[in-house]
């Protein structure tokens, strides 16, 4: 479980999914985040510009996860962040 917090930083709404969300751990291995539906998991909604969302991503290794992306819905990047 990594904890999160988005700011839209663009002039357009921003599409947010708790699917969105790559890491990658000390290996390099990629991960995806998967869906739970625990109550502060981040909610699948539109966000408008300078609004923020903060929640919970979670992912099925054990690994020590370094790093995490948000993406959009064909995977692209659109932020990235280190996990400390």
């Amino acid at each position: 479980m990594i904890r999160v917090k988005l700011t839209n930083t663009s002039g357009e709404q921003l599409d947010v999914n708790p699917a969105y969300f790559k890491a990658l751990d000390t290996a390099k291995t990629e991960y995806r985040s998967i869906v739970t539906g625990e109550p502060n998991e981040v909610k699948t909604s539109m966000i408008d510009p300078g609004v923020n969302m903060k929640g919970v991503v979670h992912f099925t290794t054990k690994a020590k996860l370094v790093h995490l992306y948000f993406t959009d819905v064909a995977g692209q990047k659109l932020a990235e962040a280190a996990i400390k």
